[in-house]
């Protein structure tokens, strides 16, 4: 065997065994020769809260591995198409000078192994899966750091729902207080004022702010046990992040395999990502450990010196109710800021993921031409057609079934197909169907043109 040959042979059989595949940060620390750059580079990923940052650096992580595998496809293809321009035009200025025949098909060789290693390795299908994965796993991160972003605001929201609860609650007691103590006075009372101050103090317990706060408390309450059924859930959303990140390394390699020279086609992975889990039931609004200060208004202190009189009692519980108002207020706006936030979480049973799916991207666009399907042919018709669509890979013509004696076609520059037809022999009323078609990884399915004669 000739031994330029020979090296053609061994150099694809090289490229065949080590083709590129997309790694996960273990798949990477199991090959690399020094595992501390890989860990250096997931803890490079920007902040997130410790609940979210493994799973954003996991992503983040194929990203760059991925972007890697894509420049080095785009660096062999311009190394193959330099290396078929340079063996053709080699070849051709030595044979114009009489060089001799070693360096004509020396020349000869090297375009003819570019051409080889670029139609089984520099395919424009690797390029296309690389650039689909990368496509997938920008959505994939894109969701996953609205999630990231969104659980630590909520869990803020909640705080301040269960601060502004505990205030309206002590707003409430101290309404309570001040009444009893306005009672106590009003009660030693002698009539004509102690009637009259009885009634003021009873019409006091249907009051709207009182109303108002316990509706407030109630509202809230329902509001903070749906954030915490939400938020709980965000363990589960960043281990539905990492999963899809690995489904998507999966499915990458896995249509690599499938357009790899010689491999057997293998399914394609399928499945959508989803957060499903079950629910966590949530209590009661929890008392914050410590509320801030002032943030009960000075309600939830000591009560005050025992008023002397009715009108100083009154004047306390009037006081005790404005204060009741404000913390519901306030209550209402943690409240709506805390629906507002949470109703940004996808349901725990949503698929987060469901429009990150990857296509596939081992097949090109199908094949079609500009004929007229069926196309009725005359004797000594010349007819030419554009093809359309494909993966832009070399393109043939063929007869399916029986093959015309006196019809030819064939694909001109890879662009047009012409169909020739001879007029010894024609006979009218024949029917034939031509196959036009590609070769290569991620070739498209193929035309067909229905021919009859006339």
């Amino acid at each position: 065997m000739n031994w330029r040959i020979f090296a053609v042979l061994m150099a694809t059989a090289a490229l065949s065994s080590c083709t590129p595949f997309i790694r996960t940060p273990e798949m990477a620390i199991g090959s690399s020769t020094d595992p501390m750059v890989v860990k250096l580079q997931l803890d490079a990923t920007e902040t997130f809260d410790d609940t979210f940052k493994p799973a954003m650096a996991r992503v983040d992580f194929v990203i760059r591995d991925t972007a890697s595998e894509l420049q080095d496809q785009l660096r062999l293809e311009g190394l193959t198409n330099a290396a078929v321009m340079v063996g053709i035009g080699g070849a051709g200025i030595a044979g114009l000078f009489h060089g001799s025949r070693d360096l004509v098909t020396g020349f000869a060789t090297v375009g003819a192994a570019g051409f080889a290693v670029n139609n089984l390795y520099g395919s424009k299908a690797y390029e296309l899966i690389y650039m689909e994965g990368l496509r997938t796993l920008y959505c994939v991160r894109g969701k996953a750091v609205g999630l990231a972003k969104t659980f630590e605001p909520a869990r803020d929201a909640e705080q301040d729902v269960a601060t502004a609860a505990t205030a309206v609650q002590a707003g409430l007691d101290a309404v309570d207080a001040a009444r009893n103590r306005a009672q106590g006075i009003a009660d030693a009372e002698a009539d004509p004022p102690k009637a009259a101050h009885q009634a003021a103090l009873a019409a006091t317990v249907g009051d709207a702010r009182i109303l108002a706060a316990r509706d407030g408390l109630s509202s809230a309450t329902a509001s903070y046990a749906a954030a915490t059924t939400r938020t709980d859930q965000e363990v589960r959303y960043a281990a539905a992040t990492q999963q899809a990140v690995d489904s998507i390394v999966g499915e990458v390699n896995q249509q690599i395999l499938t357009i790899r020279p010689s491999a057997a086609d293998i399914a394609a992975a399928a499945g959508g990502i989803s957060a499903s889990a079950q629910s966590t039931a949530a209590a009661d609004i929890p008392k914050p450990a410590a509320a801030p200060a002032g943030a009960a208004a000075g309600m939830a202190a000591a009560p005050p010196p025992h008023a002397a009189t009715y009108d100083a009692a009154k004047a306390a519980l009037d006081n005790a109710l404005a204060d009741l108002d404000l913390a519901t207020k306030a209550l209402l706006a943690a409240t709506q800021k805390l629906d507002t936030i949470v109703a940004k979480i996808p349901e725990a049973e949503d698929t987060v993921f469901s429009n990150c799916a990857m296509a596939d991207k081992t097949k090109g666009p199908p094949l079609t031409t500009d004929a007229p399907n069926p196309l009725a042919l005359a004797a000594g018709q010349t007819m030419r057609y554009g093809i359309n669509g494909g993966g832009g890979l070399m393109r043939h013509a063929e007869w399916s079934g029986v093959t015309p004696k006196n019809i030819t076609a064939s694909v001109v520059n890879s662009t047009v197909v012409e169909i020739v037809a001879d007029t010894a022999g024609w006979t009218a009323g024949q029917s034939y169907t031509l196959k036009v078609y590609e070769t290569g990884a991620g070739a498209g399915a193929p035309a067909t043109i229905a021919i009859t004669t006339k």
